[in-house]
């Protein structure tokens, strides 16, 4: 998947979070770039999500020319954005990028607690602007990291239902990249791969977190039943009361230096051999 993104780039791309500000020679056809992200998509029951994501937004380089930068803004849960409230750096975050450009501006944005990304992500709907100066009077350090990357347009697009609330960045070199209706066309595609592949993201997440709570459940529900079984082979041995049984298992817990539940095995180990029994495993 990654090769046919690095072909159609026309090079071949750094691994880690970024693929570097790609040149990419000539604009790739609507049908090219969907056949690159619905690979993506129809490969995301089974693959490791932060690849595919890693994947998907690299092809956000594909939707024009001159397009130096994509990346995948993603806002805590409960963190104010509209009016530009919430000014809390450590509240937004980069999922993945790709080209330099991309990470310099968002952290401008996140910096501040506003900008385009921002914008689009609280107001529902893209936010597309070809004036830098608009961007440099609103945000502070802009002016100069978009004179740095060469950046002179940017296209945020939200993504609805997307949990936590996540948009996808494309920053142009120069005004008038994403003016297209098809490269807009190209920008919502890649944006609904992205939806796609944060989706799968938080249901693997959700799933790991109920299986994890499931296992302490059983653990639990074991250890209750261990201790039950060893109170009551003390118990058995003499006029003791569950609550008496208890106590010694935890005084001697407490003089061996071992868990209770380790002593609780010794007692129903012991409780077996004197009985003829195999130890409990």
């Amino acid at each position: 998947m990654l090769g046919e993104v690095k072909r159609i780039l026309g090079r071949t791309g750094q691994e880690e979070k970024g693929v570097g500000n790609a040149e990419i020679s000539g604009v790739p056809s609507r049908e090219a770039l969907a056949r690159v992200l619905r690979s993506v998509t129809e490969d995301t029951a089974g693959s490791d999500s932060g690849r595919l994501l890693s994947e998907t937004v690299a092809g956000g380089l594909l939707i024009a020319e001159g397009v130096v930068g994509c990346s995948v803004t993603e806002i805590a849960s409960g963190t104010e954005i509209a009016g530009g409230a919430g000014i809390d750096a450590d509240r937004y975050r980069t999922a993945v990028y790709a080209g330099e450009a991309a990470i310099a501006l968002d952290r401008v944005q996140y910096a501040a607690g506003r900008g385009p990304c921002l914008t689009a992500i609280g107001d529902g709907q893209p936010y597309l602007t070809d004036d830098p100066a608009e961007l440099s009077r609103s945000v502070p350090g802009w002016h100069e990291q978009a004179a740095r990357h060469g950046v002179g347009s940017v296209l945020s697009v939200p993504l609805p239902g997307t949990r936590p609330p996540a948009g996808v960045n494309f920053y142009g070199a120069a005004p008038g990249v994403f003016q297209s209706a098809v490269v807009s066309a190209r920008a919502r595609l890649v944006g609904r791969a992205v939806a796609a592949v944060l989706t799968r993201r938080a249901s693997l997440g959700q799933q790991a977190g109920a299986e994890g709570a499931a296992a302490e459940l059983r653990a639990a529900a074991g250890s209750r039943a261990l201790l039950a079984r060893a109170r009551a082979a003390i118990a058995a041995t003499g006029d003791v009361t569950d609550t008496e049984a208890f106590t010694r298992l935890a005084q001697r817990s407490g003089r061996e230096g071992r868990s209770i539940l380790a002593v609780a095995r010794d007692v129903l180990a012991n409780s077996a051999r004197l009985a003829g029994q195999e130890p409990p495993a």
